[in-house]
This record gives structure tokens, C-alpha cells and sequence, in this order.
């Protein structure tokens, strides 16, 4: 009869392997920022400092205001006392020492909230930048998670291709040998 069918060998049918990314691949491999990378450096005092002294600094023209009208002050009672007569010298050091007093009060309030709004300020910054470091660690795993499903996705589709060029071989197989025997089955 006429020419024999030739089949597609099983290597010709099965086409090479499936050579898909590796589970390292598809994994990936991040490393998470670690609780001690998260939190950063423990608050303290010493960390504070530097902001402390800053709104130290700040207060430092009006400690000297007070100063200057705390001396005007005793300079204004010493002239008094100089012009008020020889009693007036008892009286003279109770208002030098008041006038001290009132001065080191109010420069003392000074610092005690110049102190308090850097603590509170360094207190702020701490957190914020704590925040801030969680903030780009959700932002990298979310983007990790991300490029690993869209690794996932490109291997579905990959491994989809595959599949459908293995059965687009069979059914292009299956053809030739139902031709065959068809124009076979005619010569008979």
C-alpha cells in the first residue's frame, strides 16, 4: 500500500523537559529587618541630649534678659538705698537678695521648660522615626510579596505555554495519523 505513517517519536511528542525557575528562584530570599533594626536605639537622656541642648540654647537670650533686668534691679535698689540714708542698708539686702531670687526663679522656669519641650520633642522624633522605619519595612516586604507572586504568575504561565505546546505536538500527531489512515482506509 502507500507510504507508512511516521509517527512523532515519544522525544519529539514530549518535547525537552519543563525547565522552570527553582524553588530558591521563585522563593526568593529577603531578610526582614530585625526587632532590634525596627526599634532602633532604646530612648534615653543621652540619645535626648542633643535636642535637649538645642532648647537649651533657645532660652539662652532670655535667661540673659532676665539677668540683665534682675542686675538693673538691684542697681535701681542700690541707688535708693544710697540716697535713702544710713537705715536703709538692712533693707538693701533683703531687696538684693529678693531681686536674686526672683531673677534665678524665673531663669530656672526657663530652663525647666526649655528642658521639658526638648525631652518632649526628642520623645516625638524617637517615635516618629521608629515609625518610619516600620513604615519602609511593610513598604519592602509588601513589594517582596509582590515581585514573588509575579514571579509565581510568570512560572504559571511559563509552565502554561509548556503544557499547551506538548498538546498542540499530540494533537498535531493525533492528525497525522488519523490522515493516514483515512487515506488508508480509502485505498482499500
Amino acid at each position: 500500500l502507500g507510504g507508512g505513517y511516521d509517527a512523532m517519536s515519544q522525544q519529539e511528542l514530549l518535547g525537552d523537559p519543563f525547565q522552570g525557575a527553582s524553588r530558591e528562584e521563585l522563593l526568593g530570599n529577603y531578610q526582614g529587618a530585625t526587632r532590634e533594626e525596627l526599634m532602633g536605639d532604646p530612648f534615653s537622656l543621652e540619645s535626648a541630649q542633643p535636642f535637649m541642648d538645642i532648647y537649651q540654647s533657645s532660652m539662652d537670650p532670655a535667661v540673659r534678659e532676665i539677668e540683665e533686668q534682675t542686675m538693673r534691679a538691684q542697681n535701681e535698689a542700690r541707688a535708693r538705698a544710697a540716697t535713702g540714708g544710713g537705715g536703709f542698708g538692712s533693707r538693701l539686702g533683703i531687696m538684693e537678695a529678693t531681686t536674686a531670687g526672683e531673677g534665678a526663679q524665673a531663669a530656672g522656669d526657663l530652663r525647666a521648660q526649655a528642658a521639658r519641650e526638648g525631652l518632649g520633642f526628642a520623645t516625638g522624633r524617637y517615635d516618629t522615626d521608629r515609625a518610619a522605619r516600620a513604615a519602609t519595612e511593610n513598604t519592602m516586604r509588601n513589594q517582596f510579596e509582590q515581585d514573588r507572586s509575579a514571579r509565581f504568575g510568570a512560572e504559571d504561565v511559563m509552565r502554561g505555554q509548556f503544557e499547551q505546546d506538548r498538546s498542540a505536538r499530540f494533537g498535531a500527531d493525533t492528525q497525522a495519523r488519523q490522515a493516514y489512515e483515512t487515506n488508508e482506509a480509502s485505498r482499500i
